[in-house]
């Protein structure tokens, strides 16, 4: 963050406010310009300083103050695993601190958007009844407490099996883990969830 003074502006007002004569130059390589311009310098660092507080009193934009914002929430937790990049790290003090907002639809949505998966929707289930039509699945009461939460494809969370893979890895894996992790942490505790991915034109239908 810069400062909004530079160190030339903070020399010109101090010179401004010194006397005038002879003993008092205005020269740049006068011995007097040197000592105001070492404290413009000093002035030009503090309001830069200042300047960056104000970003990081904010911690969707920390980045000095990043690290006592994730002391003070306990992070990185098991959900957020150690996330490499200033944003990642941004995103989870955030919804850190929107944990206790509730256990809505709007809240998990909201939940999934500070995450980076703002195109995340979410199915709730009831039982079957007479007024549905015959192509609705049939379900029982214990449907009421289910509900699925339906990810759009994302390329660089997609991986296939490959002839370098393990063995033991599956055929086709997503890797969801933060966003998973969070949200079965926080989901009401006597309800269950289905997460699925989909391709992106599945995902328009």
């Amino acid at each position: 963050m810069t400062a909004s003074f530079s160190a030339q502006d903070y020399l010109g007002a101090l010179q401004a406010l010194m006397p005038r004569g002879r003993v008092w130059p205005r020269d740049l390589d006068a011995a007097q310009t040197g000592l105001l311009l070492a404290l413009a310098q000093a002035y030009e660092r503090t309001d830069a300083r200042s300047r960056a507080l104000l970003v990081d009193g904010f911690p969707l934009t920390a980045v000095e103050l990043l690290p006592e914002w994730e002391a003070t929430l306990g992070l990185p937790d098991s959900c957020g695993g150690n996330p490499e990049t200033i944003s990642e790290r941004q995103a989870r003090v955030v919804v850190k601190l929107q944990e206790p907002g509730g256990m809505s639809r709007a809240y998990f949505l909201n939940l999934a958007a500070v995450l980076g998966y703002a195109d995340m929707t979410l199915t709730e289930f009831g039982p079957t009844n007479c007024e549905m039509t015959c192509e609705v699945a049939v379900m029982n009461e214990q449907f009421r407490f289910l509900w699925k939460v339906n990810i759009p494809h994302q390329g660089d969370n997609h991986a296939f099996f490959r002839a370098s893979t393990r063995c033991d890895a599956r055929i086709d894996s997503y890797r969801f883990g933060a966003l998973e992790c969070q949200l079965m942490r926080l989901k009401p505790a006597h309800t269950q969830v289905v997460f699925t991915y989909m391709e992106v034109a599945d995902a328009a239908h």
